[in-house]
């Protein structure tokens, strides 16, 4: 039995949109977690300060930073240093996502808010 989801981060203001996350195995979990991410990134980075990618809240800078947290935080494959344990995929098209169980979700990264896709 999975619990399938996957997700994105977007911005309303420019309309950019990162890759999508598939998740196999973690749900709805991975939405609150994106979204307490965003909220520390902000308060971290300065938001709208500066002229980095990440201070920015752009999408795909969002992305490869919160895969990296995941990774780092709770999906680390203790065994193999160099997979994670859980079932996480980048990926290109909604199409290629395996999100029966929970559907697709867009994260926004500039109004912090959840919208469900399908």
């Amino acid at each position: 039995m999975s619990n399938s989801i996957s997700m994105q981060f977007a911005d309303k203001k420019y309309h950019r949109m990162s890759a999508i996350l598939s998740n196999h195995w973690d749900g709805k979990t991975i939405l609150n977690i994106a979204l307490d991410f965003i909220n520390k990134l902000k308060h971290t980075h300065e938001y709208n300060v500066g002229g980095t990618p990440i201070s920015r809240m752009e999408p795909d800078a969002v992305m490869c930073n919160f895969v990296a947290f995941l990774i780092r935080n709770s999906f680390t494959n203790e065994h193999d240093p160099y997979t994670c344990e859980h079932s996480l995929r980048l990926i290109d098209e909604l199409s290629e996502s395996d999100n029966d169980d929970n559907g697709h979700f867009i994260v926004w990264c500039d109004t912090e808010e959840i919208q469900e896709i399908r």
